[in-house]
């Protein structure tokens, strides 16, 4: 998926998140919106949700509060269980300039300052949660994301007990069994 836009299924309906103005070069950053769109039960329209600006988001009161620096997002990526939340990536990068004296010098380099990770709240463009990542190179730059959600198996009971139990005759197919 390109660092603007992704889909996902949340609670068992498809959905897109599109940071829409991302590509315009044209565009100030703090105008480009995050938009959540719904795939109809029918499969065969998408239906405009909600609706948060970048804007918004350096305008909230968590966002103030941090202290953080006004950067773009990018790698949004849908929660599996709020269908308004969506998960972004902040990188602040600085720019080192170089003495060039020699035509083999290759310039300014940039400095990996630091990556922050948003879980943002689209309806109510709130920030709801913020995380430092440490990045060491250009290939940390844009992460891997995907969405994940642990809750089932955080929910189990101590009275549950799971076993799983290898199938006799093939052993890379595994059973697994709640009692």
């Amino acid at each position: 998926m390109p660092e603007f836009r992704s889909m996902g299924r949340v609670n068992g309906v498809i959905k897109l998140i599109d940071m829409e103005g991302f590509t315009n070069e044209y565009l100030a950053v703090d105008e480009v919106k995050l938009t959540i769109w719904t795939l109809s039960d029918n499969l065969s329209e998408w239906e405009e949700g909600p609706v948060c600006s970048v804007g918004d988001i350096w305008a909230s009161d968590e966002f103030v509060a941090m202290g953080l620096p006004r950067l773009r997002p990018m790698c949004p990526v849908l929660s599996m269980v709020d269908e308004d939340v969506v998960c972004v990536v902040m990188t602040e990068v600085e720019i080192e300039e170089s003495d060039v004296t020699d035509f083999d010098d290759e310039g300014n380099k940039l400095k990996f300052k630091a990556q922050y990770v948003l879980d943002i709240d689209v309806r109510r463009k709130r920030v709801l949660s913020i995380t430092q990542r440490h990045i060491e190179s250009m290939g940390d730059l844009i992460p891997d994301l995907i969405a994940c959600e642990f809750t089932a198996y955080s929910e189990l009971s101590k009275g549950m007990q799971a076993m799983v139990e290898g199938n006799e005759g093939e052993e890379s197919t595994k059973r697994m069994k709640v009692k």
